[in-house]
């Protein structure tokens, strides 16, 4: 029995100080190892295929995930012009630091090319992803939280949205405070035929704001851009009796 106990006793302390691990890398030409900046780079998890991370890359090419639960992961790169790179990273214990993936040109055929226009999914900066409303489809009487739980990294937890795993604290329309500070309510009440992009970042405090030093204290915020066209109207709802 006391045998029992005490391998409960060391399984519970191993699961109590499981870390979370972090991977890092760069993306690269595979022909001449010329960096690729503003490829995205994609991580699944395959236990929770809603829980999806993405970065993309910086000018030179590289990227950073930080605090990622232990698990297998599916990566996906993705560059215009290139092939799509797929490979199953296994980050359970350790790190993965410094990889290296390089991909390869895709070839096209000169004697028959078809342009076709599609809207960027995402585009990093600096620390804000920005996301283009149009690479996602939805009803046309969907609301914004509906448009953006189809964002890869954001999901609805009840009442609470999170973005790249964070409880989202507030919500601005073309930078500014709507609908208080519940984010759940505000995007409920905002169509999503009116969105043109989707900001997420790291929001620096009121005081941080107000001193301009960083005290290291941020919140998951994020910023929804209007279409210029439909930016002369008010939101909200009109009840009478």
């Amino acid at each position: 029995m006391k045998n029992k106990l005490f391998i409960l006793f060391i399984f519970f302390v191993i699961c109590g100080f499981a870390q979370e691990v972090s991977f890092t890398g760069n993306v690269q030409d595979s022909s001449d190892n010329i960096t690729l900046p503003s490829a995205t780079v994609k991580l699944t998890n395959l236990r929770n295929t809603e829980n999806i991370l993405i970065r993309i890359t910086g000018k030179d090419g590289s990227f950073a995930f930080s605090g990622i639960k232990p698990g297998i992961y599916l990566l996906h790169v993705s560059y215009m012009g290139y092939r799509d790179f797929t490979d199953t990273l296994r980050l359970l214990r350790r790190s993965i630091e410094g990889k290296t993936i390089l991909l390869g040109k895709e070839a096209v055929s000169m004697n028959a090319i078809e342009v076709v226009g599609n809207a960027i999914p995402a585009e990093q900066k600096e620390d804000t992803i920005q996301y283009s409303a149009k690479g996602f489809k939805v009803n046309k009487d969907a609301t914004a939280e509906d448009l953006l739980t189809k964002i890869p990294g954001i999901q609805r937890d009840g009442n609470t949205i999170k973005a790249q795993g964070e409880q989202v604290k507030q919500v601005f329309v073309d930078g500014k405070q709507f609908f208080g500070d519940d984010p759940a309510i505000a995007l409920r009440n905002l169509p999503a035929d009116l969105i043109d992009k989707v900001q997420i970042y790291d929001r620096m405090s009121d005081q941080s704001q107000f001193t301009g030093f960083d005290d290291g204290n941020t919140s998951k915020a994020i910023n929804i851009i209007t279409r210029m066209t439909r930016r002369n109207g008010k939101f909200g709802k009109l009840y009478g009796g």
